[in-house]
């Protein structure tokens, strides 16, 4: 009985990592479509992304209620954690779990470095368009007045050149 539902509880933690990968590649794919300025195939990616990511809480509360399962069979307190119970219970399966653990972790940092260079590109763009706003209506010769129309004098001067 607790034999499977440890390996249920695994099942569920590789089925997370899984998702997590999913995810990752997500990622990845929304940096260049940032690049790339498609916010129709980035909204779509994104919207795929947050139901990867309603996957994972069912992941979670499916994962909790094994926990609890196991924490009630083997009569032990509620904050034992998973790594504890294998160590000392499942010996045979520790090796399977800490090898997901560690990937878990290899792709959750490598996930963190993609969100940042992200959040970079995102920054890095608004800061230039910021930019470009601000050189445009700068208070002396101002291309364009408040209205976004272009100013009399840069029509003067463009119509100068015509």
């Amino acid at each position: 009985m607790n034999t499977s539902l440890v390996n249920a509880l695994l099942r569920i933690i590789e089925e997370e990592y899984n998702t997590y990968a999913e995810i990752y590649c997500n990622e990845l794919d929304k940096g260049m479509l940032i690049f790339q300025n498609d916010q129709e195939n980035f909204d779509c990616i994104n919207k795929k992304t947050q139901e990867l990511i309603q996957r994972m809480n069912r992941f979670m509360k499916t994962k909790e209620e094994l926990l609890e399962q196991l924490h009630s069979n083997l009569s032990l307190p509620k904050n034992t954690q998973i790594n504890e119970i294998i160590k000392k219970y499942f010996p045979e399966k520790e090796e399977s779990f800490l090898k997901l653990r560690d990937n878990f972790a290899v792709l959750l940092k490598a996930t963190q470095e993609v969100n940042s260079k992200n959040l970079m590109l995102l920054n890095s763009g608004a800061s230039f368009i910021k930019n470009v706003f601000d050189e445009l209506f700068k208070d002396k010769n101002k291309m364009y007045n408040n209205h976004g129309d272009l100013a009399k004098s840069e029509y003067a001067r463009f119509h100068a050149r015509v």
